[in-house]
């Protein structure tokens, strides 16, 4: 086997494990009916990524990326619509999900019927990819700051910083084998947040802070 489809194979891999890794999140969602155990605005823009990375694929003819972008957005599918489910009141989430159904959609119309040519098209969808991706992987820096201030990393997931790392690698290499700047470089930004993560988990530990 290649380098090239043993990365391939890896991305696939840790991307499908990552997914499982949110399924406990998830179910404590929804078992609590607490909506901020997990990130609500990471799940919307993973589920919009994966969306705009399955047309993405299909343009390059690459099926690793359209089957991966396929498993993401059923997964994301489900931690949004759990999400929104437990909210109280459900207004807000539900208007941020539509809007961003919407905005997608007008994207893809401009798309088709002005853009037009294949190559243009292409690179829109990356720079489009390449924005929403830098703005997922960053969103956990506020997930950070509310660490440092309470001095805990108590609402920090373990499995999921792990699954983060181990993807945000993998497509860093991908990337780079692909030679696709619009894939290889959000996950610089995901590396830098999940160290920030380690950081924390490292100087504060898990227990929640005592006044």
């Amino acid at each position: 086997m290649e380098v090239f489809q043993m990365v391939e194979l890896g991305t696939q891999v840790v991307t499908y494990l990552m997914m499982i890794s949110a399924i406990p999140a998830c179910i404590a969602v929804y078992k609590s009916r607490d909506p901020n155990k997990m990130n609500y605005i990471f799940c919307l823009l993973g589920l919009l990524n994966a969306f705009a990375g399955i047309v993405y694929g299909q343009i390059l003819n690459n099926d690793a990326l359209i089957t991966i972008n396929w498993v993401c957005a059923v997964f994301q599918a489900v931690f949004v619509m759990t999400i929104i489910l437990v909210s109280q009141p459900k207004s807000k989430p539900m208007t941020q999900a539509t809007m961003a159904g919407l905005g997608l959609l007008t994207f893809y119309q401009y798309l088709i019927h002005v853009v037009v040519h294949e190559k243009a098209i292409l690179n829109m969808l990356g720079m489009f990819m390449f924005v929403v991706a830098t703005v997922t992987w960053a969103t956990p820096v506020m997930e950070i700051r509310d660490c440092m201030r309470k001095q805990s990393s108590a609402n920090i997931s373990v499995s999921m910083l792990i699954g983060g790392i181990a993807c945000a690698t993998m497509w860093l290499f991908y990337g780079l084998l692909l030679n696709d700047f619009y894939i290889y470089s959000p996950n610089i930004v995901g590396l830098a947040t999940s160290a920030g993560k380690v950081v924390c988990i490292m100087k504060y530990g898990s227990k929640k802070r005592t006044e």
